[in-house]
């Protein structure tokens, strides 16, 4: 009888425990907080391979990614160079704070960047269970955002590539399409002597708009606008402060080549004319999605003065005029050159 009582006992102690065990496993390890985790874990590490194996099969969206030494595709194809490596890491390093939040058939991350904080759902599927107990869970096809990266004039600027996170991604017509974990942490950047532009952009699905298994893949859109940077600028007022200087270091009324000129009634003595030019300053350089424009070229004021004699009267006078006049100034790229030409108007 005490054996009899002494098994029992152990009986429901081996049941609780093993309960217990049961409870704490699917609460520690067959949850989505546990994914989300895990999904953390190999975005810090830059492992795209281990987040791609967390979904049930690899999305369409993910391409190639992963497959030998460098997962981008071809240009004008999706790019999936930011699902794997240092693009990855890039993103990550952005990322403060993040903890990871459970819910129904997803988890959502709740992280800063810059001081802001901002929250993601990250959308899982019930993939199966383990042994007839334990919920397996994989991420939804939607945890991939879809990112159509434009910049308007980029091949009338020469510009063929733009950095994302770090590395080159072809442009094609001037965009280019991308593949991204949301949540991730975007930075654009043209890098280019001539023209200057870039975004900083946190991808994230909204909470909110999405539940669970029901998610939408995030689609975004990112514009970059290109500005001309100050060594443009300053290469096309040296070359037109070149063609001013050779307008007044010609001593006549009308210089050679040139579009501004005066005419006096009066006899000039030669070696008196001076002419004063506009500062080339004046003329602004500019980028837009139809490529380099110069404004102020077409309205420019230029002032001549000399020693004359008045052909009656043998009056000596002393002539001073303003004299307006308009330049063409053309920008374009060839290559790594920027050409500027500076002609009359």
């Amino acid at each position: 009888m005490i054996a009899w009582a002494a098994w029992s006992a152990a009986l429901i102690v081996a049941l609780v425990l093993g309960g217990f065990a049961v409870w704490l496993v699917d609460t520690k390890v067959y949850t989505t907080e546990a994914l989300g985790e895990q999904w953390w874990e190999a975005v810090q590490a830059g492992d795209g391979e281990v987040l791609l194996g967390q979904f049930a099969d690899v999305p369409e969206a993910a391409g190639e990614a992963g497959e030998g030494e460098d997962p981008r595709l071809s240009a004008g194809s999706v790019d999936t160079l930011l699902l794997d490596g240092g693009t990855l890491e890039h993103s990550a390093e952005q990322i403060e704070d993040l903890r990871v939040v459970e819910r129904s058939g997803a988890a959502d991350l709740v992280f800063t960047v810059d001081g802001e904080e901002h929250r993601s759902r990250l959308p899982m599927d019930k993939a199966d269970e383990s042994w007839g107990i334990f919920d397996q869970w994989a991420l939804d096809p939607a945890a991939l955002a879809e990112v159509s990266l434009s910049v308007p004039g980029a091949s009338a600027g020469g510009i063929g590539q733009v950095d994302v996170n770090g590395e080159p991604v072809n442009l094609q017509e001037d965009a280019a399409e991308l593949a991204a974990y949301a949540p991730s942490v975007l930075d654009v950047a043209v890098d280019s002597e001539w023209l200057t532009g870039s975004a900083h952009r946190v991808l994230a699905l909204d909470p909110e708009d999405v539940g669970g298994s029901d998610a939408e893949a995030l689609s975004e859109e990112i514009e970059i606008e290109l500005e001309a940077s100050s060594a443009a600028a300053e290469q096309m007022h040296q070359k037109v402060k070149t063609y001013l200087s050779s307008c007044a270091e010609q001593q006549v009324l009308m210089p050679s080549g040139c579009p501004m000129g005066v005419e006096t009634p009066n006899r000039v003595e030669a070696s008196t004319i001076e002419w004063s030019m506009p500062k080339a300053q004046e003329l602004t350089l500019s980028f837009g999605p139809d490529g380099w424009s110069v404004a102020g070229a077409d309205r420019l004021t230029a002032t001549v003065s000399f020693t004359a004699q008045d052909y009656y009267s043998g009056e000596t006078l002393e002539e001073t005029h303003d004299v307006t006049f308009g330049l063409d100034v053309e920008v374009g790229a060839s290559g790594e050159d920027l050409l500027v030409s500076v002609t009359g108007g």
